[in-house]
C-alpha cells in the first residue's frame, strides 16, 4: 500500500494563506446560492415561459448533468496543466453571460426549449471545470493541518445554500419573475469573479520537457495525461478505495433518494406538509454535521470519519425502510436527519483524505476520475433502483438499498482504516 503524504507545496500558515481561502470561499459561497436560483428559476423559465413538457423538462436536466461524464477527465487534465484561478475566472464570467443571456433570449422572443438546452448544457460545462479546478487549488490556499477545516466550512456553505436557497429562489421569483431571479443569479457569479480576482494562491506549472525532447502536441499531451492520471488511479489502492466508496454508497443512496417521496407518499400516507417538514430536518442535520466534521476527523482522522458518516447513512436507510405507517412521520423524520448528519462526515472526510493521498501533480485528473465516478452513480442508483421497486415494490426496494450500503460499510472498513494507520507513520516518518 502507498504510503500517505501532505501535500508537496504545503507552507505554514500565513495571512496571505487565511485572506486566500477566505477569498475562495467567499466565491464558493455566492457561487453555490447562485447555483441554487438556477435550480428553481431556470425550471419555471421552462415551464412559464416555454409551457416545456415534462420529457422536455427531463432533457433540460438530464443535459445540464451530461458534461460531467463527458468532460469530467478532460477537465482534470486542463486542470492540472493550467492556472486553477483562471479556469475559475473564466468559468464564472462564462456562467454570468449565459445566465444573464436567458432573460435576455426571452424579452426578445429568442429563447426556445432548444436554447435553453443549449444554454443548460454549456452552463454544465463551465461548473464542470470550476469544480474541478476550485477542489485542485484548495490545498494552496491553507496550511496542511487546515486542510480539514477548509474542507468543512465549504461542506457548511453547501449545506446553507441547499437550506436556504431554494425558499430565496421562490421569493425571488415570485418578486421579480424567473427571468428577474436570473438576472440576479448572473449578478452573483459577476461577484464571484471579483473575488476569484484576490486570490494569489499559485500552484507550479508542468515542468517542461527536456532540451531533446520534441514537445508533444496538444492532443497527443491530452492523451498522455489522462492515461497517467488513471494510471496513477490503477496503482495507488488507497485512492482506488475513497473513490469505489464514495461511487458505491451514492449508487444506494441515490435510489434512497428517487424513492423516499413516493413511498412516503403512498406508502406512508403523509402530506405534502409533513413531508416537506421532515425534508427540513434533513437540511438542519446538514448544517449540524458540516458544524461538526472538522473536530471528529481531528479526533479520528479522515478514515473513520468516512466510517462514522457511512454507519450514520446506512442507519437512517434501514429505519427509513423500516417506517410502517404506525409511526410515519418519526420515521421519515429520523432517516432524513440521518441523511443531512452523514452527507458532511463522508463527503468532506472523502474528499480531504483524496486530496492528502495524491501527488499534486495528478490532483486535477484524481479529482475529476472521481467526480466522474461518483456523479455517474447517481442516475444509475435512480434507475437501477425505480426498477426494481417496480418488481418488488417501493419498501423492498429501499430495503435492497439499506442492505447495498451495510455491505458497502463493511467492505470497506477495514481497509480504510489501514489507510488510516498508513496515513499515521507518513506522517510520523516526515516529521522525524
Amino acid at each position: 500500500m502507498s504510503g500517505v503524504r501532505d501535500h508537496p507545496e504545503a507552507r505554514p500558515a500565513t495571512g496571505r494563506h487565511r485572506n486566500d481561502f477566505a477569498l475562495l470561499w467567499c466565491s464558493e459561497t455566492i457561487s453555490l446560492f447562485g447555483t441554487q436560483i438556477t435550480l428553481v428559476a431556470l425550471p419555471l423559465t421552462a415551464v412559464l415561459t416555454l409551457d416545456a413538457s415534462g420529457p422536455q423538462m427531463g432533457l433540460i436536466t438530464a443535459t445540464g448533468w451530461l458534461p460531467i461524464v463527458l468532460l469530467g477527465l478532460v477537465a482534470g487534465a486542463w486542470s492540472d496543466r493550467h492556472d486553477q484561478r483562471r479556469t475559475m475566472l473564466a468559468c464564472h464570467v462564462g456562467r454570468a453571460l449565459l445566465i444573464g443571456a436567458i432573460p435576455l433570449l426571452s424579452a426578445l422572443g429568442l429563447l426556445s426549449v432548444p436554447v435553453l438546452l443549449l444554454l443548460a448544457f454549456a452552463l454544465g460545462c463551465f461548473t464542470v471545470f470550476f469544480d474541478i479546478a476550485y477542489q485542485t487549488l484548495v490545498p494552496h490556499t491553507v496550511a496542511p493541518d487546515g486542510l480539514a477545516r477548509a474542507n468543512g466550512r465549504l461542506e457548511m456553505s453547501r449545506s446553507f445554500a441547499q437550506l436556504v436557497g431554494p425558499s430565496t429562489a421562490g421569493f425571488l421569483v415570485v418578486q421579480f419573475s424567473p427571468a428577474g431571479a436570473l438576472t440576479l443569479d448572473a449578478a452573483s457569479y459577476a461577484v464571484s469573479a471579483v473575488c476569484v480576482l484576490g486570490i494569489t494562491a499559485r500552484r507550479s506549472p508542468p515542468a517542461p520537457p527536456a532540451d531533446n525532447v520534441t514537445p508533444a502536441s496538444p492532443r497527443h499531451r491530452l492523451r498522455t495525461d489522462l492515461a497517467e492520471g488513471l494510471r496513477f488511479i490503477k496503482n495507488h489502492r488507497p485512492v482506488q478505495l475513497v473513490i469505489v466508496a464514495g461511487a458505491a454508497s451514492n449508487l444506494f443512496t441515490a435510489g434512497l433518494m428517487a424513492l423516499q417521496v413516493l413511498y412516503a407518499t403512498r406508502d406512508l400516507d403523509l402530506s405534502p406538509r409533513t413531508i416537506g417538514i421532515c425534508l427540513a430536518a434533513e437540511g438542519a442535520a446538514a448544517l449540524i454535521g458540516s458544524a461538526l466534521v472538522t473536530r471528529v476527523i481531528a479526533r479520528g482522522g479522515e478514515p473513520r470519519t468516512v466510517l462514522i458518516g457511512l454507519a450514520v447513512l446506512t442507519g437512517g436507510g434501514f429505519v427509513l425502510a423500516a417506517t410502517t405507517r404506525d409511526w410515519s412521520w418519526a420515521g421519515f423524520a429520523t432517516a432524513q436527519f440521518a441523511f443531512g448528519l452523514s452527507s458532511p462526515l463522508i463527503n468532506v472526510a472523502l474528499v480531504t483524505l483524496r486530496q492528502r493521498l495524491t501527488p499534486d501533480h495528478v490532483l486535477g485528473r484524481v479529482n475529476a476520475a472521481a467526480r466522474v465516478g461518483i456523479m455517474s452513480s447517481l442516475p444509475l442508483g435512480s434507475l437501477l433502483v425505480g426498477l426494481l421497486a417496480g418488481a418488488i415494490g417501493n419498501q423492498g426496494a429501499l430495503w435492497f438499498c439499506a442492505l447495498g450500503l451495510a455491505t458497502v460499510l463493511a467492505t470497506t472498513a477495514l481497509p480504510l482504516l489501514r489507510v488510516q494507520t498508513t496515513t499515521t507513520d507518513a506522517r510520523a516518518a516526515s516529521v522525524g
